[in-house]
């Protein structure tokens, strides 16, 4: 069993405005974090810059998008300090809720 370096997370933003999130688990040992994240980032880029339509698609929803409906793919990378403290901040309700 592979254990958990970080969470990268892509937010595919659409032509309509929309934005579809999809986390993953990046592998802790560094050889199959750098594959993992070089998969990820080729594809996007193979997918978003060729002439020729072709699909691009995520897991976790798995959705297939067209590239012509894809403004922009934004990515963000947390390790497991940062995801912590974000779980905690949100447990505490500091982050991310309004307070009536």
């Amino acid at each position: 069993m592979n254990e958990t370096a970080a969470k990268i997370t892509f937010t595919v933003l659409l032509v309509n405005g929309e934005r579809i999130v999809h986390t993953y688990d990046v592998p802790s040992n560094f050889d199959e974090a750098m594959k993992f994240i070089e998969f990820w980032i080729e594809r996007i880029a193979f997918v978003l810059t060729r002439g020729k339509a072709t699909s691009l698609s995520f897991p976790n929803p798995y959705i297939c998008y067209n590239p012509d409906n894809v403004l922009a793919v934004q990515t963000l990378v947390m390790n497991a300090e940062e995801l912590e403290e974000v779980i905690r901040n949100t447990q505490k309700k500091t982050m991310g809720f309004i307070k009536d």
